[in-house]
């Protein structure tokens, strides 16, 4: 093989995260036969090429918590790992993607910088987005769906002013690997998994990839309220199995308002049965109707009632829905350690058995 066939680049797709990550991944991962045409593969998210234990989000910080001589052995072993795909496959490009990686300069520079020592053509491909989108959107996916602090929900207004430092993760990539460090404008791309192939000149097959639904506000709010009961953290799924909520099918408060708590027809009701107020008048002595025609209660204000309910109504529900989540867990424990006692038989059947 002529030795520029032998040149071995790594891509690096650091994120940031909710700026089409996971659309990217998606594409990536569906186009693995494209992409083998075209001597590219994808590696994934994590690097359990070097060891297995470095697999999953836990497999991640444990990799990236090793200090600076490790990573350099670190290097080394992957650098071997894409040595063998290249010499047993022909891949001579490599793309890896983990948004986790964009506040990581500092932690995984000895890693990037060593294999770039062994010979790998490295690059750092990162995107951007407004922050006046991304920062309302990083607050609903990291503390409202997916619940990644423990204790009491944090407000929008102090965790917006922890989510803007994200920023400076792009700058530190860029100042460290200066020439190798590629930051798009998320805004301006019409079509990111698009705009991820051109940059590095390859053909990705159009696919539907399933983009994240908008949550309505009233589902939003249920979430928020969720966070502030559930004071541990959570996965996003938590509380969809929790909750299992179809707001589609909730009735309308105005309208239950209007069929339980609207007592203006009270006057009417009572004159259609005058005659039998009479009759106590007549034969009873007095007449249980006020001599004074008092107005009916008013509707009370549909406003106030609905915020009310939500409050008293979603604190119950949410509350309701962890204790049931618990329960869950308790039983699922408990089933696991209760050893099943086996089948009985009737001693008759026992008999005819021996």
């Amino acid at each position: 093989m002529p030795e520029q066939e032998k040149h071995i680049k790594i891509v690096f797709h650091i994120g940031m995260g909710k700026t089409g990550s996971s659309s990217v991944q998606a594409a990536l991962e569906m186009s693995g036969d494209a992409l083998r045409e075209q001597r590219t593969k994808y590696i994934g998210m994590w690097f359990d090429a070097i060891d297995p234990s470095f697999y999953s989000h836990n497999g991640h910080d444990k990799f990236t918590a090793l200090d600076a001589e490790s990573m350099i052995t670190m290097a080394k072993t992957f650098w071997l790992y894409l040595e063998e795909e290249h010499s047993e496959t022909g891949i001579n490009q490599f793309i890896y993607s983990n948004e986790a990686m964009q506040g990581q300069s500092e932690s995984m520079s000895p890693f990037l910088s060593h294999l770039q020592q062994l010979g790998a053509d490295i690059s750092i491909i990162c995107y951007v987005r407004d922050p006046v989108k991304w920062l309302p959107s990083a607050y609903k996916q990291w503390y409202l769906k997916h619940k990644t602090t423990s204790g009491p929900l944090e407000s929008y207004r102090d965790s917006a002013r922890q989510f803007i430092k994200w920023y400076q993760g792009p700058l530190d990539w860029q100042a460290a690997f200066p020439s190798d460090t590629i930051v798009r404008n998320y805004d301006a791309c019409e079509d990111v998994i698009s705009d991820f192939a051109r940059t590095l000149s390859l053909e990705i097959p159009p696919r539907k990839i399933r983009a994240n639904e908008q949550e309505s506000a009233e589902k939003l709010l249920l979430q928020a309220f969720f966070a502030s009961r559930c004071c541990e953290t959570y996965l996003p799924d938590f509380f969809e199995k929790a909750v299992k909520l179809k707001p589609e099918n909730a009735p309308k408060v105005l309208e239950l308002l209007k069929e339980a708590l609207d007592y203006s027809d009270t006057p009417n009701i009572i004159a259609e049965n005058s005659h039998m107020f009479e009759a106590y008048r007549d034969r009873i002595g007095f007449d249980p109707r006020s001599n004074t025609a008092e107005p009916a209660p008013s509707l009370p204000d549909v406003d106030d009632v609905r915020s009310r309910l939500l409050e008293v109504v979603t604190d119950l529900s949410l509350g309701l829905a962890i204790r049931v989540r618990e329960l869950e867990e308790t039983v699922a424990g408990l089933d696991q350690k209760i050893k099943r006692p086996s089948l009985w038989v009737p001693k008759v059947f026992q008999q005819r058995r021996k």
